[in-house]
C-alpha cells in the first residue's frame, strides 16, 4: 500500500483515500495453519478509522487463530506488540469527521471494511478453536482443574475410563472418597458414632460408582493384553485394582451391618470387628501400592 499527498496538504489515507490526518504505520497478520501460515501486511499513511480498522482485524485474527504451528507460535506474540506499538503512534490523530470540510461534496464515509472473511467469523472461529484447545486442556490437566473447577472435572470425566486423563480422575475420586470413609469419628458412644458413619454413604455411593468404572477398564485392559508388557500397568492391574474392589466391598458390607444394628449384640460386634480388618488389609495393599509404584519410577 502506498501513499500520496499534495504538497502543502497532509498524505492522503493510503486506504479510504481521505485527505485527513494520517500517520505511517504498518500492522502484520498472522494465522497458523499447523505446517504452514498466512501472512497479510499493511504499510502506509492511514487516517485514525483506518487505522482501528486494520488494528484490530489484524491483531484480534492474529490473537485468535495465530498460534497453530510451530512458527506461528512464536511469530504472532511478536506480531501482537508490534501492532500494539505501532497503533499507540496513531492515538492523537484526530476522527476524519472532525475535519469533515476536507470531504469532497456529496461523499460519505463508507464503513472500513478489513480483510476476508469478516471479522465476526474470525472471532466466532478462532473462538471455537481456542473453547476446544482449552477443553482438551482441561481434560489434560487433571489435577489442576479438580482444584479450581471440580465440577467441570466431574463433566469431563463422568463416562467410562477410556485414557490416562479418565484414570487420574478416578484415582483422585478414591483418594477422596477413601479419606473421607477412613475419617476418625468425633463421637464416642455407639448412637453417636454409628450415625456418623451411616452420614458417610455418599461417600460410599460415590467410592462404588468409581469403582465400577474402574473393574470394568481393568477388565477390558485384561482381555486386550495392553498391560502385559507394561510393569506400571499391571501392578495397577493385579494390585491396585483389586484392593480397592476389595476395599469398596468391604464398606459396602460394614454399612449394610450398621443400618441393621441399632444395639450392638456380641454377635454383631465380632461380624463388624472381622469387616473392618478386611478394610485395613485392603488400605495396607492400596498404600503398599502406592509405595512401591513410586519406588519403580510410575506415574511420573
Amino acid at each position: 500500500m502506498s501513499a500520496t499527498g499534495t504538497v502543502g496538504n497532509p498524505p492522503l489515507c493510503a486506504s479510504c483515500g481521505l485527505q485527513v490526518p494520517t500517520k505511517w504505520v504498518e500492522y502484520q497478520q498472522n494465522i497458523g495453519m499447523i505446517v504452514t501460515r498466512r501472512k497479510a501486511r499493511v504499510a502506509g499513511f492511514l487516517c485514525r478509522r483506518c487505522n482501528r480498522a486494520y488494528f484490530k482485524s489484524y491483531t484480534l485474527t492474529t490473537l485468535f487463530l495465530g498460534w497453530w504451528g510451530v512458527v506461528s507460535l512464536i511469530v504472532s506474540p511478536v506480531l501482537i506488540v508490534s501492532n500494539l506499538i505501532q497503533f499507540s503512534k496513531t492515538r492523537s490523530l484526530e476522527a476524519p469527521q472532525a475535519v469533515i470540510a476536507n470531504v469532497p461534496y456529496g461523499s460519505s464515509l463508507a464503513p472500513i471494511r478489513v480483510g476476508t472473511p469478516s471479522l465476526k467469523f474470525k472471532l466466532l472461529y478462532g473462538s471455537l478453536i481456542w473453547i476446544a484447545v482449552l477443553i482438551f486442556a482441561a481434560q489434560q490437566s487433571v489435577d489442576l482443574v479438580q482444584k479450581y473447577a471440580p465440577s467441570l472435572n466431574a463433566k469431563l470425566h463422568s463416562g467410562a475410563i477410556t485414557d490416562e486423563a479418565d484414570a487420574q480422575y478416578a484415582g483422585l475420586k478414591i483418594g477422596g472418597d477413601i479419606t473421607a470413609l477412613d475419617a476418625p469419628t468425633k463421637s464416642t458412644g455407639w448412637a453417636g458414632i454409628r450415625a456418623e458413619v451411616l452420614a458417610r454413604q455418599p461417600y460410599l455411593a460415590d467410592l462404588v460408582t468409581t469403582n465400577t468404572k474402574l473393574q470394568s477398564a481393568i477388565k477390558s485392559e485384561r482381555a486386550s493384553g495392553v498391560a502385559s508388557n507394561d510393569p506400571c500397568e499391571q501392578l495397577a492391574v493385579n494390585q491396585l485394582a483389586p484392593a480397592i474392589n476389595e476395599y469398596t466391598s468391604a464398606w459396602e458390607q460394614f454399612l449394610s451391618v450398621l443400618k441393621s444394628t441399632a444395639t450392638p449384640t456380641q454377635e454383631t460386634r465380632g461380624l463388624m470387628e472381622g469387616i473392618i480388618n478386611r478394610q485395613q488389609d485392603a488400605g495396607d495393599r492400596i498404600s503398599k501400592y502406592f509405595s512401591q509404584s513410586k519406588a519403580e519410577g510410575c506415574g511420573k
